[in-house]
């Protein structure tokens, strides 16, 4: 800095002016400048001219030197003792002193600190956390503005807004002013919380970053979904109030939430079921005894899972319920015993009688076996499927076994068997198949010649095994020597008369 000003009436140092007025210079600085030198130049004598600042508190700050001195013009050396931060002090005031032993003049240095962009933008109000309700329409406002500050100044200090990663198209923020808004169609149960890293950038390419947390609100925009298919297989004999399935349905909606507390229940048409559901949990239970017999062999129930969201939102599944049969009927005759006719003499193969049983239960535990364990010990006959017939080399004789007395065991083919019985009996019918047989005929019979007419003389008599009709014998003469007429014979008793005198010698 150069003063061109010099009094030739005036023996007081002059400094030489450059300035705007007689005793004011400007000059500008870099700030963060490590060191420098500001040079201002007086008319003086030397023995007699010093130099100071007038503000002493500027010491540890600058220091003055007299550096040169050329024909009583003297070169001064204002010494910037360390950096200068123009966002501490934008300008600095310095008076500068000369004095000779007598007189004194002054100069006024306003110093100007020039800008550099040492600063970087600092957010303000941090942390920045906002909620914003799923499914809100465009450009919705989330109640953040991010805000940051520069101390630098001009375009060093004017601050722009941006996100640093991609949002994709969920969030936008102004550049200049920082406001963030929700782009339409944000899913909760596509992402229900984030975490956006903001920049805020200064006109010289400085960069600051903060964290923006947004969560997202849920609303009952989804319905439960069951997580089935649910199909059981259970005996008839299931035990009451057990537990026979868990019916499980999942709500995307907020956990915990009332969007996603799901009740279960039954359509109307599934209400009059032996089955209950239990509406916090899905378990279905049996609720009286169940028959596989009496009852429907299979239940589709309709189950409903319900949220608990103001507008409330559901779902169905169909469940079905199988019962299996357990061996639990005792097969049944029609009747304890039953008589039937049997003619002897029937020829093996032949059908005697046939004997059924029924068994309520199904499959193998109602499929029937049929024996005779008992008053078949000559094992006359044989049964198949309940028909019972006359044994290959059998002999039916009413005159050895006029009765048989069966018992018909029927067991069905169970597990744990059951089995019942029913007494045959079968009445042998008699066939004429015995001749009579004469018992202790006498062959030759002595009777005197003066023997009476309608006297007895012998009588005969016979058996027949047959029965009935079949053994009633009669008698006649089937053929004598004796002339015509001489005896008779009592058809049924045998007794032999005679009719008229025999003379010995005709």
């Amino acid at each position: 800095l150069l003063i061109n000003f010099i009094a030739k009436d005036d023996p007081r140092p002059n400094f030489i002016q450059n300035t705007v007025s007689n005793s004011l210079f400007i000059e500008t600085y870099n700030e963060e400048q490590a060191s420098g030198t500001i040079l201002l130049q007086y008319v003086g004598h030397a023995e007699e001219v010093g130099v100071r600042l007038l503000e002493s508190r500027f010491d540890d700050t600058f220091n003055l030197t007299l550096v040169a001195i050329t024909e009583n013009v003297y070169t001064v050396e204002i010494n910037v003792l360390k950096p200068l931060d123009r966002e501490a002090k934008e300008f600095y005031c310095l008076t500068v002193v000369a004095t000779d032993t007598v007189l004194t003049s002054y100069a006024m240095l306003f110093l100007m600190i020039n800008d550099i962009n040492d600063n970087s933008p600092i957010f303000q109000n941090t942390p920045y956390l906002a909620s914003v309700v799923e499914e809100s329409g465009f450009e919705t406002e989330t109640g953040i503005v991010v805000f940051a500050t520069d101390e630098d100044k001009d375009a060093f200090g004017t601050v722009t807004y941006a996100f640093q990663q991609n949002v994709g198209s969920k969030f936008n923020i102004d550049d200049m002013t920082g406001v963030i808004t929700a782009v339409a169609g944000i899913d909760r149960e596509e992402q229900f919380l984030y975490i956006l890293t903001v920049e805020a950038r200064d006109g010289g390419g400085n960069v600051e970053t903060t964290t923006v947390t947004i969560a997202i609100e849920d609303i009952n925009d989804e319905k439960p979904e069951f997580t089935g298919p649910f199909s059981e297989v259970i005996p008839e004999n299931f035990p009451l109030g057990q537990v026979v399935t868990t019916v499980t349905a999942t709500d995307r909606d907020e956990e915990g939430s009332i969007n996603s507390r799901i009740a279960y229940s039954f359509d109307l048409a599934s209400s009059d079921v032996p089955f209950s559901i239990e509406g916090s949990t899905g378990k279905i239970r049996t609720v009286r005894s169940l028959d596989f017999d009496t009852d429907p062999k299979s239940y589709q129930l309709v189950v409903f899972a319900i949220d608990g969201g103001v507008n409330p939102m559901e779902s169905s599944t169909t469940v079905t319920i199988t019962l299996t049969d357990i061996n639990d009927c005792t097969p049944t005759f029609s009747s304890p015993s039953s008589t039937y006719p049997l003619r002897e003499g029937t020829q093996a193969a032949s059908v005697v009688a046939n004997i059924t049983a029924e068994d309520c239960d199904s499959g193998d535990n109602s499929r029937l076996v049929y024996s005779i364990p008992r008053g078949n010990e000559a094992g006359m006959f044989t049964i198949n499927n309940g028909v019972i017939l006359v044994a290959q080399g059998a002999d039916i004789d009413y005159e050895e076994t006029k009765v048989f007395t069966l018992t018909v065991v029927a067991q069905d083919n169970g597990t744990m068997p059951l089995s019942s019985s029913t007494e045959i009996i079968l009445n042998i019918i008699d066939i004429n198949d015995n001749d009579p047989v004469f018992m202790e005929l006498e062959e030759v019979v002595n009777i005197p010649e003066s023997t009476n007419s309608e006297t007895v003389i012998f009588s005969v008599s016979a058996t027949d095994l047959d029965s009935g009709q079949n053994g009633q014998i009669s008698y006649r003469i089937e053929s004598s020597t004796a002339p015509s007429g001489t005896f008779s014979i009592n058809p049924s008793t045998g007794t032999v008369t005679l009719l008229q005198m025999v003379d010995r010698d005709p």
